[in-house]
Formats: C-alpha cells, sequence, structure tokens
C-alpha cells in the first residue's frame, strides 16, 4: 500500500530497501536478511529477503530523507549442513560434522528443515514490539558528490553462538560413524536446554556512502561502524566484537 504527493512517499508491506552503493557487497545494506542458500546468484537482489516495513521518503531538490519501521525480526536464511554454502562445511570440526550427519541421516529428508535451526537459532526476538528496527537515511548531493549517511538500529545478521563446554566435548568425542541411542537423543534433545544456544544480539549500525566522477569513471565508496559484529571460529564458535 503506497501514497506519492509532490515530495512525500509512504509505503507500507512486503518490501527491499536496497542502502549502500557497493556492487557486490555493500556494507551498509543492513535493512532486509539475505538469503544465503547461493551467495553467488545472478541476480542479487533476490539474495534481500522482503520483510514487511513502513516506510517514509521526503524528497527536496538536493536533499532526500528515508526513514524505514520494520516491525518483525526476520534472520538469514541458510542451512546449517548438507547443502552448498551450509553453516557445518567440510572443514568444520569432525565431530560437529559427525554429530550434524547423523542428525541429516535420522529424519527423512521432508523432516530435515526443522532440524536446520539447531544451529541457526534457538531464540529469536520476541513479535511484542521489543524486536522492532529501524532505519534512517539522507542522500544529498554536495560539489559533485553525492553522500549519504545512514543509521540502522536492528540486529546482528548472524548468531551468538554459544556451546556448554561438557557438550562441546560430549560431541567431540563421541564416535558417529556408530553413535548409539543415548548420543542420539542428547543431541535431538540439546536443543531448548541452554546446551546450546544461537541468539541474535541488538546492534547500531552507521555507515557513509559516497559516490562522484572522476573524469570518464564513477568512483564510489563505503564506510561503516556496527556496535556489535558476530565472527565464528575454526570451532565454529561466536566472538562478539
Amino acid at each position: 500500500v503506497g501514497m506519492m504527493l509532490a515530495r512525500v512517499s509512504m509505503r507500507l508491506g512486503q518490501q527491499r530497501l536496497a542502502w549502500g552503493n557497493s556492487d557486490a557487497f555493500p556494507i551498509n545494506d543492513a535493512i532486509n536478511p539475505r538469503d544465503l542458500h547461493d551467495p553467488l546468484i545472478a541476480e542479487t537482489e533476490l539474495l534481500r529477503l522482503p520483510t514487511v516495513a513502513a516506510r517514509l521518503d521526503l524528497n527536496f531538490d538536493d536533499v532526500s530523507f528515508t526513514l524505514a519501521v520494520m516491525p518483525f525480526f526476520v534472520p538469514d536464511r541458510l542451512d546449517t549442513y548438507g547443502t552448498n554454502y551450509a553453516f557445518v562445511g567440510p572443514r568444520a570440526p569432525a565431530g560437529i560434522r559427525g554429530a550434524f550427519g547423523t542428525l541429516s541421516n535420522a529424519v527423512d529428508p521432508s523432516l530435515r528443515e526443522p532440524n536446520q535451526v539447531l544451529l541457526r537459532q534457538t531464540e529469536l526476538p520476541k513479535d511484542d514490539g521489543s524486536a522492532t528496527a529501524v532505519g534512517a537515511r539522507m542522500n544529498a548531493s554536495l560539489g559533485g558528490i553525492d553522500l549519504t549517511p545512514s543509521y540502522h538500529y536492528g540486529y546482528t545478521t548472524q548468531p551468538d553462538l554459544r556451546v556448554d563446554p561438557a557438550f562441546a566435548q560430549f560431541i567431540a568425542t563421541t564416535d558417529w560413524t556408530q553413535p548409539s541411542a543415548e548420543a542420539v537423543g542428547a543431541l535431538l534433545g540439546a536443543r531448548g536446554t541452554g546446551l546450546l544456544t544461537a541468539t541474535y544480539r541488538r546492534r547500531h549500525h552507521a555507515g557513509l556512502s559516497l559516490a562522484t566522477t572522476v573524469g570518464s569513471f564513477v568512483v564510489r565508496g563505503e564506510a561503516a561502524y556496527d556496535s556489535a559484529l558476530v565472527f565464528y571460529q575454526p570451532s565454529l564458535l561466536s566472538i562478539v566484537r
């Protein structure tokens, strides 16, 4: 649903808001979650998942403003294991590969998707208003330079993964080539027990994009600061910086 006036436009519904100006991996494109099943997909727009948002645009001669509100949290879409570009890949620790290989073989393929969330998320932000994200952007043309500062208050795009040390030891020392029924049961029952948690952290994102021309060339650049980013160690456990 949208309404457009001379200098004001409003839109409510499923939307893609493409911020940032880099071609491949714009670091200021912080609004929509991404579909990471195939990060090399040719249509880069399809990497962004539409989400429910309310958007307000104010347009003046050399300056425009955008305000966006996203009332519901939607995480990145990715597979935990068993497919190309999955989180658990060939170089993951042997215990983890064995454990999730066991999970994959323990259920019919039609039931594999529910098990994917074991590492992907154990708790999502609540849809009670507390998970609302907001974004604001200004675009100005000054002296031949397009300058675009932006701000987004939302969540980290990847979950903060924590594993209880005793449970991590159990995964690493179990023979997953011939797992016992008790081992499989312990693995299936880990979700929601605190032994393994994958949660998203609130974060502030401040960005700046610019574009200008130099002779026949267009020059574009981006810079950004995030108050929290999730990085993964070879063990797959996360570090928040």
